[in-house]
């Protein structure tokens, strides 16, 4: 995925969320300054100690701000999710989030729904 360069959110920065934005800081894929992170309960997890990781509670503001949009989060939590993502790529890891239901959760973006094994 290339992203250099463009702005990344991560709707979700429990375990799975958050070490998928720590891999993808560390392989320097993109920069601490380009990662926004949604999360209700505010800094959290592997990137709670990032300098430089734009934090909020806004998922709207988060979907305005970026390209890349990685939805990390319990499916209940995920399900009715709805934000303005069109013209964006959203990536989910919701299991069992079929792709009809991520097209409503994200306003339109193009969606691919990926799974960790």
């Amino acid at each position: 995925m290339a992203v250099r360069g463009r702005n990344v959110g991560l709707i979700g920065a429990g375990q799975l969320g958050g070490a998928i934005g720590a891999a993808l800081l560390r392989a320097g894929t993109v920069a601490p300054g380009h990662v926004w992170v949604a999360n209700r309960s505010g800094p959290a997890g592997e990137l709670a100690g990032v300098p430089g990781v734009n934090w909020t509670a806004d998922v709207e503001r988060l979907a305005a701000r970026c390209e890349v949009i990685l939805l990390a989060l319990p499916p209940a939590a995920g399900r009715p999710l709805r934000f303005a993502g069109a013209g964006r790529l959203a990536v989910s890891v919701m299991a069992g989030v079929r792709l009809d239901e991520l097209t409503a959760i994200s306003g339109g973006a193009r969606v691919v729904r990926a799974m960790s094994s």
